[in-house]
């Protein structure tokens, strides 16, 4: 599960970052939709993928030197925290996002791809809007803003019901659905 959970953790940044483009770097009057800006790319996949890495070998020689498995609720409770922490950076402003974005930053490749698809599939059947090439600053519904933190924040949800019922964790009490 947390291969999964890494998976589509890493997974949606590539398309959440498309629904950010058309939210906060909108250039009236561009042919097209406009890319982010390099840097702010750089910062977002950058991130993402450097505290990939940086939680593995952290949470890897923390395991070696306590227990495995409760060191592997730890990381998975943070996860959970986190993807709803992306979820919830509150702002409008692109700079302000970006960074509490970045900061809280195989099957879940598969499962992030068509959860953003049917997400965005939905927000664009309830919220309808001209294409682009006809009104681009009106293509972009204002609750458009809401379907990129939907996305995220459901990537909590493997880790934390894997965190829940795993049996050897204690704090598993705090999940109801286990008492």
């Amino acid at each position: 599960m947390g291969f999964f959970t890494d998976a589509y953790d890493l997974f949606c940044i590539s398309l959440v970052t498309k629904l950010l483009v058309r939210i906060y770097y909108l250039v009236d009057g561009a042919p097209k939709p406009e890319t982010l800006p390099p840097n702010v790319s750089t910062a977002v996949n950058g991130v993402a993928f450097i505290e990939t890495l940086f939680g593995q070998l952290f949470f890897g020689w923390l395991g070696d030197k306590l227990e495995k498995k409760k060191v592997y609720g730890m990381a998975l409770l943070l996860m959970a925290i986190c993807s709803v922490a992306s979820g919830l950076s509150f702002g409008r402003e692109p700079k302000s996002v970006m960074t509490r974005y970045a900061f809280s930053g195989g099957f879940g490749i598969l499962a992030g791809g068509i959860f953003a698809t049917v997400v965005s599939s939905i927000f664009k059947a309830k919220f309808d809007a001209p294409p682009f090439e006809v009104d681009p600053v009106g293509s972009t519904v204002p609750e458009a803003d809401f379907a990129w933190r939907v996305i995220l924040m459901v990537g909590a949800l493997p880790a934390a019901l894997t965190y829940c019922t795993a049996e050897s964790y204690s704090p598993r009490k705090i999940c109801s659905w286990n008492s």
